[in-house]
């Protein structure tokens, strides 16, 4: 397989394979309705059918094909064999995605998608190789300050703020989208140095609960994890994370809302057992075994806006047995994103762990719906999560937000033997725990920046939360014996420094649903409310302060008079003078000029030059002294006219008027252009 293209706006599937040159073997709607079959096949002895065919690479060895059916409502579409499990895997994590956006939007069939082959046709033809333009080279970009204080909302894309030319971090929203990009530069720095005066913050209590849950449905409440103190922990938003509430095969393949539904439903009975408040749901995203969801106060909900959600699969095929589910939201005026993650198994697989990690920064994004405009701001905003070749993009989706909260079993192991982390494990002094987590590979991982670099973590003071024989507070007695290891955490980025505060981060052991312990963390978070019409006053007055700043930066110089006058009438020679500062030559009429003085405190270059389509500054009967100059802080000097009678007279024939007009364009070098318009009248 050597290209695949998807487009979720007119829901496509492309599939093009290895023949020269690359063509197209199938355009595929992508509905919700649509299933997908994965079978083994042992390969027959003639050559595969080029539109069943997707590898390139297919050797005399390989013992197995993997075949893929597409179907709808029963009908088959297409099977899709290939020796490159890999490419499958892409193909089918991304129809999984589409197929996800499809339910969301109601397109549960092809007749919903109107003449779709004809928009795409159209679309490729637009976007045809002639008509393209190779992307720049990525930018291997050193860390920044991750907290940023510029005024800016997360764009409705990862490349919906990204510039293709800048070497830098991709560029906020403007809030003056109209503005030249240094005034609109300008303006966000004075607005960020001044928004103590039109931004407000609160603090919200938030409650982050994960579990990996070994497929396994528990038949009470679950207050003793999600709300075990209903004083310190009554939260305005509750996070739930689990992990493995689905190994069934059939759950691989198909979506149900089963075990979603069951888990909802015991979260909210569970928190809402104490009594002292009502929640309401505002999302939830299975990924076969990965289910987040999270809930908000009633007292809250009114503030709670823009709320998405989306899922990656990274494991085996892309098929969700490892990979996030992720939901974003609005809290007044800061966006908060929330992922829960199952990342790579075994206990030397840190390396492939970090790539989950990084594929999940790079790939997963939040699908986005029509609806009211976005507000033009939110703070605070993340910029960057990591450095070096090895930390995700700058502009990767999840980054851009406010606050970022990561949990899950994120399955990093403790580097040491199961006899000693078991022997500091079951030992009751704390700084056991401390010589544990001198072992503990996400540390390390985090100290080196190869994963999670720059995200912070409540002080653990718990026993580690991996693996137990079910039903016990035990450590793994079988033939295993697995290590001991904090597989299950909860990290989080704040947009500012100390934005996020922990109140809270412990295991619940007395919970032996699974061979996990669960862990939870109560934490208060800073969230941000702009006064829109103090913010956009205080904008105002800052475009006028910035009008006076350019001008006054602008290149300028006065000019005395703004006209001249040649007036030839009988009039006294002591008028002629004082109106039009004629020059004179032994009583006789010969000319007249003006003065240019320099205001600034700098050099003022300036040129006569012709008007459009001209090649000379003025007319032939007007004789100008000087055409161009510098003149110096408060420095004047004066331009001359004069009139060529022979040439005037010429030129009143040619018009048969008495009267002769010119406009002389006087440019100041790097400012304005001055009109001077000339009159003869005789």
């Amino acid at each position: 397989m050597r290209q695949a293209e998807f487009d979720c706006n007119l829901s496509l599937l492309l599939v093009s394979c290895a023949s020269q040159p690359t063509a197209i073997l199938a355009v595929l709607p992508i509905v919700s309705a649509m299933d997908i079959s994965i079978s083994e096949v042992t390969p027959s002895n003639k050559e595969p059918d080029h539109l069943t065919r997707l590898a390139d690479d297919i050797t005399q060895d390989a013992p197995k094909v993997l075949s893929c059916r597409f179907s709808i409502g029963g009908d088959q579409l297409i099977e899709v064999s290939s020796f490159d499990r890999q490419a499958l895997k892409d193909a089918i994590s991304e129809i999984r995605r589409l197929t996800a956006i499809a339910a969301d939007h109601e397109i549960p069939n092809p007749d919903l998608l109107g003449p779709w082959i004809d928009r795409y046709i159209s679309r490729k033809k637009a976007i045809s190789p002639s008509n393209q333009t190779a992307p720049p080279a990525e930018v291997n970009l050193s860390a920044q300050d991750r907290l940023s204080k510029l005024l800016t909302s997360p764009p409705i894309s990862p490349s919906a703020t990204l510039s293709a030319t800048s070497p830098n971090f991709p560029k906020p929203p403007s809030i003056a989208p109209d503005l030249p990009e240094w005034r609109q530069n300008w303006l966000n720095e004075r607005l960020r140095e001044l928004e103590d005066d039109y931004v407000t913050s609160k603090q919200i209590k938030v409650r982050v609960c994960t579990w990996n849950v070994f497929g396994k449905q528990p038949t009470e409440s679950l207050q003793d994890w999600i709300i075990p103190d209903p004083h310190r922990d009554k939260s305005d938003l509750y996070v739930i994370c689990l992990q493995e509430i689905d190994d069934t095969p059939e759950a691989y393949i198909r979506y149900t809302p089963q075990r979603e539904n069951f888990w909802c439903e015991v979260a909210q009975k569970s928190i809402e057992s104490t009594g002292i408040q009502k929640v309401i749901k505002v999302s939830s995203q299975q990924l076969v075994g990965l289910l987040i969801i999270a809930y908000v106060d009633e007292s809250i909900a009114q503030d709670i806006s823009n709320v998405s959600s989306t899922y990656l699969g990274t494991g085996t095929l892309g098929m969700g047995n490892k990979g996030a589910t992720a939901v974003r939201l609005k809290i007044c005026d800061t966006y908060l994103t929330l992922i829960n993650s199952h990342l790579a198994a075994f206990q030397e697989q840190y390396e492939a762990r970090n790539r989950d990690y990084l594929e999940i920064c790079r790939r997963i994004t939040f699908p986005t719906r029509p609806g009211p405009p976005r507000s033009m701001v939110s703070i605070p905003q993340l910029r960057f999560g990591g450095e070096g070749p090895t930390a995700p993009s700058p502009n990767a989706d999840i980054f851009r937000t406010g606050h970022l909260i990561w949990a899950g079993d994120l399955n990093y192991r403790l580097n040491t033997t199961y006899a000693e982390a078991k022997a500091l494990a079951e030992s009751p002094s704390i700084d056991d725990f401390s010589t544990l987590l001198s072992f503990d590979q996400l540390k390390q991982q985090i100290e080196a920046g190869k994963a999670f670099h720059q995200f912070q973590e409540g002080s653990i003071e718990f026993k580690p939360t991996y693996k137990f024989d079910v039903g016990t507070n035990n450590f793994d007695t079988s033939e295993k014996q697995r290590i001991p290891a904090y597989t299950d955490r909860i990290l989080y980025l704040p947009g500012r420094v100390n934005d996020i505060q922990i109140f809270s981060y412990d295991s619940y052991p007395s919970i032996t649903l699974s061979d996990h312990k669960p862990v939870a963390s109560t934490l208060t978070m800073k969230i941000y409310t702009i006064l829109k019409e103090k913010r956009d006053k205080m904008q105002n007055e800052l475009l006028r302060e910035l009008d006076g700043l350019e001008n006054e930066a602008l290149p300028d110089l006065k000019v005395t008079p703004e006209g001249i006058e040649f007036n030839f009438l009988n009039t006294s020679s002591e008028d002629e003078t004082a109106n039009t500062n004629l020059v004179i030559n032994g009583g006789e009429l010969v000319g007249s000029s003006i003065e240019l003085t320099n205001p600034k405190k700098f050099l003022v270059a300036w040129q006569l030059v012709p008007k459009n389509g001209e090649s000379s500054v003025c007319e032939d009967w007007l004789k100008i002294s000087q055409l161009s100059g510098n003149l110096s802080a408060g420095e004047s000097t004066q331009i001359h006219f004069a009139i060529d009678p022979i040439g005037a007279n010429r030129r009143r024939s040619q018009l048969g008027t008495d009267d002769l007009t010119d406009v002389v364009i006087l440019s100041i070098t790097g400012g304005r252009d001055v009109f001077i318009p000339i009159n003869v009248e005789f």
